[in-house]
């Protein structure tokens, strides 16, 4: 249903809001920086004050000039924290203004000054409110500050007395003494103390400028929820992400995901997560309950099921490098998105993942069952679905099927990666015991990364050998666009050699009887790719054996770890 033009003009004064939010966060910035830079002109011209016609500070002057300073910044703080307090009760008032036609005065007034005390009383993730972090940025100036001071005075007095040494003896004073001199005079000390308390990030004014605009955004963002909820005709709001959104992180997420099914980034009242971070510059959207669509409500998914669905460099942004993979490994709950690295870390009990970049980008048995997960059994036990995953080989993001029509029980796996679906078979051995048989498995080497057929094929070995198959029996093939028939003993499998091949071997080659014989040089494997066909291969399972020892030296050779935390295949 159309919105009604009480609420047309709520949506056109909540952009007018972030337009005037986005002014008052720039205005009240500039005006930090300049009181700071105030602060330090005045801070300069004290140094030069105190060191007189020498130019020299002096132990002796050093406390006084420290006095000096101290209560410079003390000056600067209570200017700071006067426009601190202005900087919230005018973004409270911006917060409230798209609702004074469809809002009480009397409630927007009380929701206006409980936005500001919200701030006043807000303790982050750390525990800390805004006056412990008001604290911290104080103390930190007049730590730094002092000890610049100190540093330099004491490097220039040292200086001096290693200049009168030298002096005294006759001898010329180096050039490196006389720049530590020059450290002790007012010029070099007011340089010093302004790069420590205006330049770069982690400053006292860096972290000034942090808390000026996440608080004020605090404000304003409460206001604007409470007078959103205030209107009886709206559901939630919706999380925007700043115009000057440099890169992907949790906003992005807060912004995309459906969790309510109210639509993508839209939150019932009390439920939003903004600000998701310091120093963002976010807003919201009153939503009203007649734009919330039939395809909003069904499409509600949980923080799990979005994130399986975000590329992985979008996720690994959401989440930070760390947690990333943890997720990738399966251990990252819903609870633990919006958690500290460490606090998850300790929570789960996590490793070091030593597999290599592509296994680790894409062997996380992440698969799904269009048509539900298929009930396999082995020696009466239920498979899950880690475990058909792997026994399949399947990378992240493949989807597996029951092939209706094998012989026997039979999984179609689909991905990007293949040229066509892959298909898995399970048989039985001549003595009884079971066999996983590789039926066909094409690569799409335009999109597969380097080594996929590798790390398929090991991956499918360490669970078939864990579950315990006793071979996997695969067709090696020779035609257009296949070379299984040379690929597959390198990787383990095993034939005896046919009698037409036995009778054109080579005198350096007489000898071998079967495939892993011929591929142990490089002239075996140069007449089999120049002679070898398509032909039934075995790789035996056991441990130990010859196929082992030869995926094992494949694997090491090009550097690919497959297990998360042992750092083996």
């Amino acid at each position: 249903m159309a919105l009604t033009p009480e609420q047309e003009a709520v949506k056109r004064a909540s952009q007018k809001g972030q337009k005037a939010l986005a002014e008052l966060d720039r205005s009240t910035l500039r005006k930090l920086q300049d009181l700071y830079g105030v602060a330090m002109e005045d801070i300069r011209q004290a140094l030069i004050a105190v060191a007189g016609s020498a130019g020299m500070i002096g132990i002796s002057n050093m406390g006084l000039i420290l006095m000096q300073i101290r209560s410079r910044l003390e000056n600067v703080s209570a200017e700071r924290n006067h426009m601190l307090d202005q900087g919230l009760t005018k973004a409270a008032e911006i917060g409230t203004t798209p609702f004074v036609t469809t809002v009480p005065p009397a409630t927007l007034q009380e929701v206006r000054s409980e936005a500001v005390q919200y701030v006043r009383d807000f303790a982050g993730t750390d525990k800390l409110k805004l006056s412990d972090r008001i604290w911290r940025i104080d103390r930190h100036a007049q730590e730094i500050v002092e000890q610049s001071v100190r540093n330099s005075v004491m490097r220039g007095q040292g200086a001096s007395q290693a200049a009168s040494d030298f002096l005294a003896r006759g001898i010329p004073v180096p050039a490196e003494i006389g720049l530590a001199q020059k450290a002790a005079t007012a010029t070099e000390i007011g340089k010093t103390v302004e790069t420590h308390l205006l330049t770069g990030k982690g400053t006292p004014v860096d972290n000034a400028m942090r808390v000026m605009r996440t608080e004020i955004n605090r404000s304003h963002t409460r206001a604007y929820q409470q007078g959103a909820a205030a209107d009886p005709a709206s559901v939630g709001t919706r999380f925007l992400l700043s115009p000057r959104h440099p890169r992907v992180d949790i906003c992005d997420m807060h912004a995309r995901a459906n969790l309510f099914g109210l639509g993508a980034g839209v939150y019932p009242h009390g439920r939003s997560p903004l600000p998701a971070h310091p120093n963002t510059l976010s807003f919201e959207v009153i939503v009203y309950r007649d734009e919330v669509s039939a395809a909003d409500r069904q499409g509600k998914q949980t923080v799990i099921e979005f994130l399986e669905k975000v590329p992985s460099k979008d996720r690994k942004g959401i989440l930070g490098a760390n947690k990333n993979e943890a997720f990738e490994a399966g251990k990252l709950t819903k609870g633990m998105v919006r958690s500290r690295w460490g606090d998850v870390r300790r929570r789960i009990g996590w490793q070091e993942d030593y597999r290599d970049t592509v296994s680790r980008r894409h062997f996380n048995q992440r698969v799904t069952f269009p048509d539900g997960v298929p009930e396999l059994r082995i020696k009466g036990n239920r498979l899950t679905e880690t475990q058909i995953a792997s026994l399949t080989g399947a990378p992240d993001g493949a989807k597996i099927k029951m092939d209706p029509y094998g012989d026997g029980p039979t999984l179609r796996i689909s991905h990007p990666f293949y040229a066509h679906d892959s298909k898995r078979s399970f048989i039985r051995t001549e003595g009884g015991g079971m066999a996983l048989s590789n039926d066909l498995l094409m690569l799409n080497h335009k999109k597969a990364p380097r080594g996929l057929g590798l790390r398929i094929f090991t991956t499918q070995a360490l669970q078939a050998k864990e579950l315990g198959f006793e071979s996997i029996e695969i067709f090696a093939a020779r035609g257009q666009g296949m070379n299984g028939y040379h690929t597959w003993p390198q990787y383990g499998a095993n034939a005896k050699l046919p009698k037409d091949i036995l009778e054109l071997l080579p005198d350096g080659l007489k000898g071998a009887t079967d495939l892993l014989e011929l591929v142990k040089t490089e002239a075996g494997r140069a007449f089999w790719r120049e002679e070898g066909y398509s032909i039934e291969c075995s790789f035996d399972l056991t441990e130990g054996s010859r196929s082992w020892q030869q995926l094992i030296k494949q694997v090491t050779a090009k550097k690919i770890s497959l297990k998360k935390w042992t750092g083996l295949i």
